[in-house]
């Protein structure tokens, strides 16, 4: 048998109602949880106000303590990253610097070889005067 509901007996629930009324129990509890932390309020017989005290300052201090050994790695690692960031820095200037050794000897070379040619111009010019100087007085003197 089907049971037919009618408009008392349903209860609609609307995504953003049940949104809402999840919201209000959320802020509850946690203003509840605040003011228990905090010894604003009771707890029940089993657990002091001083138990809930201590609970925080220790998950304080275990926080604490995370947060300072993920500090100590985090900079370690940092440290180490610098010192082989500057040893590569070190041996690529190195390369560089072998680099531009050998691209100024070949540079060199090539404008000596240019600079002895035109020297050897020069000389060649005066070898072909001599030669013709001596070889028109030769024929004047004839």
């Amino acid at each position: 048998m089907s049971e037919i509901k009618t408009g008392e007996n349903q209860q609609q629930e609307t995504p953003g109602g049940e949104f809402k009324k999840q919201e209000i129990k959320f802020n509850s509890n946690l203003l509840k949880l605040t003011a228990l932390m905090k010894g604003k309020v009771k707890p029940d017989k089993k657990l002091s106000s001083e138990d809930t005290q201590g609970v925080v300052e220790e998950l304080l201090e275990e926080r604490s303590k995370e947060f300072k050994a993920g500090f100590k790695t985090s900079l370690k690692e940092l440290i180490e990253k610098k010192i082989k960031l500057d040893n590569e820095f070190k041996s690529k200037e190195e390369e560089l610097i072998k680099l531009k050794t050998e691209k100024y000897k070949e540079f060199n070379k090539a404008a000596n070889d240019l600079l002895n040619k035109i020297d050897d111009f020069g000389t060649i010019e005066t070898d072909y005067n001599t030669i013709l100087g001596t070889i028109i007085n030769a024929s004047d003197n004839k």
